[in-house]
């Protein structure tokens, strides 16, 4: 794991999207983009060939005509050209901040703060596909929607069946095993102090999960309402609205419970920072050094593409 953990511990306190392999909405280039680079083993290796796993990674979703295809291949590739050129420069400031801030236990301001940063490279990544997206489904034939939603629904229960069966006790053990695991590949080995602070925090946020696969299904709805209703004059605002403002399909409640969990989450990282042992600060160290080599790699590449 690379520059995946940090947004893999994130999305783990209810974010309104997964970072998952699988795409949410099989037309949103950027969620497609970010699902893989973001939790790819090997950042380097998978990046270099995004333009042909974005597209492998559609085909869960849509099948597209010859002409829908080629029009989606050129918008991938003048989206990964935009990426390489805009956006990598910036993950390498990120991550370089975040490693300059690791020299000491961090607050949960500090915390919350890098947060907001993760979230506006995320909403740089939706803003720049949104033409694509648009340009996209204003061509989709009524057997293609049906196929997105059909997608779409087969993916939500197959959340309801991994997440939904599960008792209050599992969830919770389910979210104590993910945590110790990232936080032994950010530190090498984890603590009993930590193993400690990990139990209190998985026992002490708000579940959500309920409330969250009713929110993956509203958004499913209003998602393909607003497909079906392509042709309406208020198509494109109305779309990238909802695209760009998930949290307004979220209930008060949720909203509420959401909030809480992020600011608890930010604390609990707050603390953790404050045990690490010097071989563990190392350890994250070394780990933030190899994701800074490997976004330098891929800019120096394209300088080397552009010259």
């Amino acid at each position: 794991m690379h520059f995946n953990s940090l947004f893999q511990i994130y999305s783990r306190t209810n974010l309104p999207m997964k970072f998952n392999r699988k795409v949410q909405s099989g037309l949103t280039l950027a969620i497609v983009f970010a699902a893989i680079s973001l939790t790819a083993c090997s950042m380097r290796v998978m990046y270099n060939y995004m333009d042909w796993i974005i597209p492998w990674y559609m085909d869960d979703y849509v099948t597209l005509t010859d002409q829908q295809d080629t029009s989606f291949d050129h918008s991938t590739i003048q989206f990964l050209k935009w990426h390489r050129a805009e956006q990598l420069p910036r993950y390498e400031e990120f991550v370089v901040s975040f490693r300059d801030a690791q020299t000491n236990p961090m607050s949960q301001r500090q915390v919350l703060l890098f947060f907001d940063d993760i979230w506006t490279l995320w909403d740089a990544l939706i803003t720049e596909s949104m033409s694509y997206l648009l340009e996209l489904s204003a061509d989709l034939s009524e057997k293609q929607l049906q196929q997105i939603n059909d997608a779409l629904v087969s993916d939500i229960r197959k959340l309801r069946k991994k997440h939904g069966d599960r008792s209050e006790i599992q969830r919770r053990e389910n979210w104590r095993n993910k945590m110790t695991d990232a936080v032994d590949d950010w530190l090498g080995v984890v603590t009993d102090e930590q193993v400690e602070l990990i139990r209190l925090w998985s026992e002490t946020r708000i579940n959500t999960t309920d409330e969250w696969l009713e929110y993956r299904d509203n958004w499913r709805k209003k998602f393909m309402e607003l497909l079906y209703n392509q042709q309406s004059i208020d198509y494109i605002d109305e779309m990238s609205t909802f695209l760009l403002n998930p949290q307004r399909m979220y209930s008060f409640s949720y909203q509420q419970a959401v909030a809480e969990n992020k600011n608890h989450f930010a604390q609990f990282l707050a603390d953790l920072s404050t045990t690490f042992t010097p071989r563990q600060r190392q350890h994250l160290q070394d780990k933030l050094a190899e994701i800074i080599d490997d976004i330098i790699e891929l800019i120096d590449q394209e300088k080397i593409l552009q010259s």
